[in-house]
């Protein structure tokens, strides 16, 4: 009975310990870099304003909502970028233990995780007289 008692405390320490692995790992935010061939680009993050290049923006993890990064800067064409998602490792972590934190990992956005972006060129425009 005891040996018994020790099994099922063990599963349900170990459960506790490893659920939701990508949301406890990672979290809900993502730090991602931008960088532009020119520097100093107002940099968008779903229309919102939120820095110049280069920088880091952190950007809440959705694998429901595209995330999109805008950046302008006078003199140069607007360039918009949507950041791809891929599938957080840390999220596999959870699959033994019956999928609960799998799901608590889609829940709060955790299950994926974003690419790095390329460096996003601007072009400049070129005025005619």
């Amino acid at each position: 009975m005891s040996g018994r008692i020790i099994y099922i405390l063990s599963i349900l320490i170990f459960s506790v310990m490893f659920s939701s692995c990508a949301t406890i790992l990672n979290g809900k935010y993502q730090k991602v870099p931008v960088v532009t061939s020119v520097v100093g680009a107002r940099v968008f993050l779903n229309d919102q304003l939120t820095d110049t290049t280069p920088c880091e923006i952190q950007v809440r993890r959705s694998y429901k909502i595209s995330q999109e990064i805008r950046v302008e800067k006078k003199g140069y064409k607007t360039e918009t970028v949507v950041l791809k998602k891929k599938l957080n490792e840390n999220t596999l972590l959870g699959i033994p233990y019956f999928f609960i934190p799998v799901a608590i990992d889609a829940g709060t956005g955790a299950i994926i995780r974003y690419q790095k972006p390329d460096t996003i060129q601007l072009v400049s425009i070129k005025k005619t007289h």
